[in-house]
Parts: structure tokens; sequence; C-alpha cells
């Protein structure tokens, strides 16, 4: 996308990104009278409240990417993201996460069929604390993840100093998280 607001990146990863992540007009599979509508990934990151990139394959690079784009536009006005499915891993999150002040209105982060363990939510812990990004979250999802105890009490500890202070629902099944945290 040459015109789009991250147009001056275009010679970088971010190109790749917003590639994988945008498709053109197309009909239906299922529906051959139904056209789907393009979809521009860049602009909705920069512009639309929800941003959509689950079960997109993205790679650890491509989580990085998508933090510098989240720095880079700035979007005021997005409430959502959601990236399930996507095998994210702790240092891409750590990237990711470092860009939420860029998103102050960001109120939902779907990470939900990922990898992130342990040490992913020390990292979380570590980039939410102390006054970091995702002051406005209200809902995280880390559902089907592999947390396990200590990612848990980690993550309950960055809780309990203050980290997400706006926080009202956090799912955690399926993480292999075991008796008090």
């Amino acid at each position: 996308n040459s015109e789009g607001p991250l147009a001056s990146a275009s010679a970088d990863p971010l190109s790749d990104l917003w590639r994988k992540l945008s498709r053109p007009a197309a009909y239906s599979r299922h529906l051959p009278t139904l056209e789907l509508g393009a979809y521009d990934a860049e602009d909705a990151l920069a512009h639309d409240a929800c941003f959509h990139a689950s079960d997109s394959a993205l790679d650890d690079e491509d989580v990085r990417s998508l933090g510098l784009a989240l720095t880079k536009a700035a979007p005021a006005s997005l409430k959502s993201i959601h990236l399930g499915g996507n095998a994210l891993r702790g240092g891409s999150l750590a990237a990711l996460l470092a860009a939420l002040p860029a998103a102050p209105a960001l109120e939902t982060l779907w990470l939900a069929d990922n990898e992130l363990d342990g040490a992913a939510m020390a990292a979380f812990a570590m980039c939410t604390g102390n006054g970091g990004g995702g002051g406005a979250l209200k809902h995280l999802s880390l559902q089907r993840n592999r947390v396990g105890d200590d990612g848990a009490a980690s993550l309950a500890a960055a809780l309990a100093g203050g980290a997400l202070p706006a926080l009202e629902l956090l799912y955690l099944g399926e993480n292999e998280v075991g008796g008090e945290v």
C-alpha cells in the first residue's frame, strides 16, 4: 500500500506484514454471488476500532513489525487487537507490548491459542507494570497457551502490583496452571 499512513517505511518488514494480512476484494468460495470486500491491514490498524490478525500464520518477525507499526501509526481509535492462533512467543510478545502505549484506547488484547509460556508472562509483567502500556486494557485473553504455574504467578504479581488497572476479564483457561498462585 503506497498511500497508507505507514508508506514511508515501505522497504522493510512492514511491507511484508501488510502484504501478508491484506487481501483484495474477491467472491466467496462458498457463496459465489457474495463479494467479500478488500481488507487493507495497514489502514485498519491506523483507523479501525478493531484489528484482526488471528490465524494469519504470523511469525516472530511479523509480530515485531506489528509492534513497530503500532508505534508509527499511534492509533487513537484502536480498541481491540486479535492475534489468536499465531504461535506467538515471548520475544515477539515483548516487542508488541512495548508498543501498547501508542494505542491508549486499547481495551481488548486477544492472544489465545498461541505458544506463550512462563517466560512470556514474565516479559508481559515487565512490559505492563510500572506505568507500561495497556492502562485501558479491560479484556485479556490468554487461554490455550502454555502459561504454567510460574507464568501465572508472574502475571498475578504484576496485576497485584498495579499493572493493567482497568482489567475486568482475564481468560486464562487451559494453560497448565494448577494449585494456588
